[in-house]
């Protein structure tokens, strides 16, 4: 199965991206795109990845908790 997200030329909505999505260059569905984590969420995963995969012998349980987040 082919799936395209193409996100539209239109302004940005407040809370998400304007995007049309199709299957299998089937019909256009046009859709709104939006961020599920919170600032700090977004704060959290970004020390994750950026430093702590860098030296990951510290903070074990913090590391652990935003691992978990990125399932949820």
């Amino acid at each position: 199965m082919l799936i395209s997200i193409q996100e539209q030329e239109r302004p940005k909505k407040r809370n998400g991206w304007n995007a049309i999505v199709r299957f299998n260059n089937g019909a256009q569905h046009h859709i709104t795109i939006s961020n599920p984590f919170s600032k700090a969420d977004d704060e959290e995963l970004e020390w994750y990845f950026e430093e702590h995969l860098e030296f990951p012998f510290t903070k074990n349980v913090r590391a652990r908790n935003a691992a978990a987040s990125i399932t949820t």
